[in-house]
């Protein structure tokens, strides 16, 4: 399994700034982004071994 990283160009923004460029809520960008983190620490947790 890999994950595809597709928000990468933002993670030295804020998430206000992200839903400007975005034209989304904040609150929006905060979900997904709190996600995608999950995510691949999850992904990480479960192949750390290999």
């Amino acid at each position: 399994m890999s994950i595809n990283i597709k928000f990468f160009p933002f993670l030295d923004m804020s998430d206000t700034k992200i839903s400007k460029e975005l034209e989304i809520a904040r609150g929006t960008v905060y979900y997904h982004k709190k996600k995608a983190l999950e995510k691949i620490k999850n992904y990480l947790k479960e192949h750390e071994n290999e």
